[in-house]
């Protein structure tokens, strides 16, 4: 009986074979001694890869300062860095007392996101269409929808 099950080959569970598929990179930056960015992807399945970023900016100044962060995540559904799935967003806050036209304040909190679908028809020719909703809290606030065409030669 011993003999027996030291041999026996267990069947692999669902977790376990998709674990074994998986790929996963960790890589962090600094950025002039004023921010980092970490930048995290992997392939997820054999077909098709992601990438997830998360930058951080500090910008020190003169009594005042600034942060920002943003992330952003990439899905290349056919497995090749031309065709993906884009998704981003950030945020920024600053205690620098700017005077603008409207009279407030510049200090203040920002938000953004963005959504794209990028396609190449062959190696020379492609797309890429979105939309992006900004916004900020002395008031400003942007939306709209953006489009660009990639050549290469």
């Amino acid at each position: 009986i011993t003999d027996s099950l030291l041999f026996r080959r267990q069947r692999p569970s669902l977790i376990a074979g998709y674990l074994r598929d998986c790929l996963l990179r960790i890589r962090a930056y600094s950025c002039n001694q004023s921010g980092f960015l970490l930048r995290i992807s992997g392939a997820l399945l054999r077909h098709s890869s992601a990438d997830l970023r998360l930058r951080h900016l500090y910008i020190p100044g003169n009594g005042s300062s600034s942060n920002s962060d943003r992330l952003l995540a990439r899905y290349y559904y056919k497995g090749d860095a031309d065709n993906y799935l884009e998704f981003a967003a950030g945020a920024g806050r600053s205690d620098t007392s700017v005077s603008i036209a409207s009279g407030s304040s510049g200090r203040g909190h920002s938000w953004s996101s963005s959504a794209a679908f990028v396609k190449f028809f062959n190696p020379r020719l492609g797309f890429k269409l979105g939309a992006a909703y900004e916004r900020d809290e002395n008031g400003y606030n942007g939306h709209g929808f953006f489009g660009s065409i990639y050549t290469r030669w």
